[in-house]
């Protein structure tokens, strides 16, 4: 099942972002990116609020290393994994906010040697570096170190307890700008304020806090480097919440969430920043704002909320382009462009009664259910095929271009001979935009199939960059057959049909 999303994708903070960038700018392998991310997200589940924090002091580590002149490797591992320990305390400590007191300080106390071990003999050099990173302040610990597991040598262990006391500088500087609670006695620091608090607690690297703000590295104003708010991935959320989102999923029938994922996936479409393309950066025409296409695919939802209906009741495709023709029409209200949508109301059409009558509650992938398209074009009849017609002539009435794309009357006995027809009339012309049409009837979905791929293999975090990623898919056809922008644009808002309806959890996050 190569199109079945198995895998929930959560949010991606702007934190995390910075993360995946630092990554690559330290070009670390994916066998290191894996190991080192399998224990964040330990801490992840354990403590959401942990795990950001370690994120940001690893970050702003590797940049201190940086212009210290000193490897960054080591203070990224170790500032991401410096709370690792964390994951073995009792949850309800690390989320206190008040009234933290002796006795919590003293069940956290053990984070560093409960974090070495977790890390040694898989990360060592990291171990060692986080396992003195609470040596430097009032009140250092543990006081008895554990014997290495590797044999360093003098100029080694001089290194390790360099990057441990710039680990404790940058875990300060973060918890005394980030951090709202009074286990530290203040709870809010006024810019202008942070570089004299950071010097009267760090006086031995006075010097070092000096450069790193000459440097722009610390700042009196962190909130500029990092998200103000981070987004939680649903798995971090707590179950009441979890429930609710369920619960809210679960409350909508069949034919309202097709009307949901249409009206998503159309209107949703236009937004990324795709070449050639209406986008949220630029209008091509007056004709086709970007105001035009989501308004457009808001109002074909209903269409397909009746489809479903529909097909639900009478458990066949005959007489279902009925439908295709009230999207059609339904696409203009309240808006000036005309045949905007046309495309994306074909495409999907089959898909959508595919679904109802096969899928409803989709468990199939989404390879399965695209085959199943064929059948039913295939079950459709004449009076389907003038619906069909029907459909595209007022789509060009709409648009005043009847002139330009004259639609053949064709007496074939199904839907799919229709199709076939026509994309053997273009292949004869040699049009490749009738072609390129008409094949993903033909062919099952050629040409979206590998805009999907490039769609679900992608590893951009974010969804624009994703769409992105698929749209050029799409237009570098290898068979040298060129996709206008506006063909690919149309087989984005079926992918993101596909991959809303077949998402491996009903509240797993797709847009961030």
């Amino acid at each position: 099942m190569p199109y079945a999303i198995k895998e929930t994708r959560t949010a991606v903070s702007k934190t995390e972002s910075l993360l995946y960038q630092t990554f690559s700018r330290l070009n670390i392998g994916m066998p290191e990116q894996t190991s080192i991310l399998l224990y964040l997200d330990i801490i992840k589940r354990r403590d959401p609020a942990t795990y950001f924090h370690s994120l940001r002091v690893g970050i702003l580590g590797s940049s201190m290393a940086n212009h210290l002149s000193l490897n960054p490797k080591p203070l990224f591992y170790a500032g991401l994994l410096h709370d690792i320990g964390k994951a073995l305390i009792d949850p309800h400590i690390l989320r206190k906010t008040k009234g933290f007191n002796k006795k919590d300080f003293e069940e956290i106390k053990p984070h560093p040697l409960y974090g070495y071990f977790m890390l040694r003999d898989i990360h060592d050099f990291s171990a060692e570096i986080l396992l003195r990173h609470h040596r430097f302040g009032h009140h250092p610990y543990p006081k008895k170190l554990p014997k290495s597991s590797a044999p360093y040598g003098k100029k080694t262990k001089k290194l390790i307890e360099k990057y441990a006391r710039l680990l404790a500088l940058a875990d300060f500087y973060d918890a005394l700008t980030t951090r709202k609670n009074d286990k530290f006695g203040k709870q809010h620091i006024r810019p202008g304020e942070i570089k004299n608090i950071l010097i009267f607690y760090n006086r031995d690297v006075q010097g070092i806090i000096e450069e790193l703000f000459r440097k722009g590295i610390f700042t009196e104003i962190p909130s500029s480097v990092f998200a103000k708010k981070e987004i939680l991935p649903y798995l971090s959320l707590n179950e009441e919440i979890k429930n609710i989102l369920l619960s809210a999923e679960h409350s909508l029938n069949l034919s309202e969430r097709i009307a949901r994922n249409v009206a998503l996936a159309a209107a949703l479409e236009p937004i990324p920043d795709k070449p050639g393309a209406t986008t949220r950066l630029q209008d091509i025409k007056e004709s086709k704002t970007l105001e035009m296409f989501v308004s457009g695919g808001v109002n074909i939802g209903l269409a397909f909320s009746h489809l479903a209906d529909y097909i639900q009741k009478h458990r066949t495709a005959e007489s279902s382009y009925q439908f295709c023709y009230q999207a059609m029409a339904l696409s203009k209200i309240r808006r000036a462009g005309g045949k905007i949508n046309q495309g994306i109301i074909e495409f999907l059409f089959p898909i959508a009664i595919a679904q109802s009558m096969h899928d409803p509650d989709s468990r199939k992938n989404i390879l399965w259910i695209l085959e199943k398209t064929k059948d039913v074009l295939k079950d459709t009849t004449p009076a389907d095929v003038a619906w069909l017609i029907k459909m595209k002539r007022l789509g060009n009435r709409l648009s005043a271009v009847e002139h330009k794309y004259p639609v053949k009357v064709r007496n074939t006995s199904n839907v799919f001979n229709y199709y076939y027809q026509e994309l053997r009339d273009e292949e004869k012309k040699r049009n490749t935009a009738g072609i390129i049409h008409n094949r993903q009837f033909v062919l099952v979905y050629p040409d979206v199939k590998r805009g999907l791929d490039a769609f679900l293999k992608s590893k951009e975090p974010k969804f624009a960059k994703r769409v992105i990623e698929a749209y050029e898919a799409i237009r570098n056809n290898p068979n040298n057959m060129r996709i206008g922008p506006g063909l690919a644009s149309d087989f984005i808002a079926i992918i993101l049909y596909l991959v809303f309806s077949y998402s491996a959890s009903p509240i797993e996050e797709i847009i961030n």
